[in-house]
């Protein structure tokens, strides 16, 4: 008997992400589960310009099981843009990945858990990255994207945008990991008080 579910071992024979980060590695990020002693590292190649992944690698030492989620979230995330990721792409990765591999043991959940945080780990890290270039007078309001508040106010002052959803279809604030919505909600409802 295999060790692994067949829907396993197919994956593990087709491991394209599997490797070292290129030389356009501009993000990366590591998990462990320190009960098995496993690790994985994630390398992401992000365009700058247009927020494109362009190459996913990684690198682990753990199960098939790690491994296989590894390859599904790398073949899902890679030739997407943060804006098509948004806030709730790990379920997704989790919920797509059950469905294939179907019922598997408790225990190896902290394996999937393991490499969803490293890929959050890196996009993260290439966020905070973002943080760190911004030159700007102004406040950076969404990181994903560096869109600052002087860009946004002047759009919602000009009366072209007066919605979070018309903003976000400007300037696509608010369509990476979501963690400036709410500024961008007070943002509107402050305009629209003075008004």
């Amino acid at each position: 008997m295999d060790r692994y579910p067949e829907s396993i071992v197919e994956r593990l024979s087709s491991l394209s992400h599997a490797g070292p980060a290129d030389e356009e590695e501009n993000s990366s990020g590591v998990s462990a589960d320190f009960n098995c002693g496993a690790s994985v590292s994630v390398s992401l190649s992000i365009d700058d310009a247009t927020k494109l992944i362009k190459r996913v690698s990684y690198t682990s030492n753990a199960c098939g099981f790690s491994l296989a989620f590894a390859e599904d979230i790398a073949s899902f995330i890679e030739g997407r843009t943060l804006t098509d990721l948004r806030g709730d792409w790990q379920t997704e990765c989790y919920a797509k990945f059950s469905d294939d591999v179907g019922s598997m043991p408790a225990f190896r959940m902290s394996c999937l858990a393991m490499v969803a945080d490293a890929y959050g780990n890196a996009l993260r890290r290439y966020r905070e990255g973002s943080l760190l270039k911004f030159e700007g007078d102004s406040p950076l309001v969404c990181s994903c994207f560096s869109v600052s508040e002087d860009v946004l106010e002047a759009l919602l002052a000009s009366g072209e945008a007066s919605t979070v959803a018309r903003l976000t279809e400007l300037t696509n604030a608010g369509s990476g990991c979501g963690s400036c919505l709410m500024i961008l909600r007070e943002m509107v409802e402050s305009r629209q008080h003075r008004i």
